[in-house]
């Protein structure tokens, strides 16, 4: 790997190990914000993806199917909180990270 490619995509493994770390907050404690959190930062991961799977013309049925299981993974594990507050965090994620790829309001990898 370049030194150069380590420095574009630095914030996604960021925002990975900063997922990953809510994710089992949320899963421990059940603690609401930190479940809505993960909801918008997963969301915002997956709005990347789709961004990039869309700008290159490839398939997205492997996207597709990643979202609903991130989307009801989610779902399942959100004990004491208000599913419908998940999913509409969830979309807001993603939308707004499409938002800022579309624009490039970032430079990413």
């Amino acid at each position: 790997m370049k030194a150069g490619k380590i420095t574009n995509t630095w914030l996604v493994y960021v925002a990975c190990a900063v997922l990953v770390l809510g994710l089992y907050f949320a899963v421990r404690g059940a603690v609401q914000g930190v479940a809505y959190g993960v909801a918008v930062l997963i969301g915002a991961v997956l709005g990347r993806f789709w961004h990039s799977l869309i700008h290159r013309k490839k398939p997205t049925l492997f996207i597709n199917v990643l979202t609903l299981a991130v989307l009801l993974s989610l779902l399942m594990g959100s004990i004491g909180t208000n599913r419908m507050t998940i999913v509409i965090l969830f979309l807001i994620g993603i939308g707004v990270s499409y938002l800022v790829h579309q624009k490039q309001w970032f430079k990413t990898a």
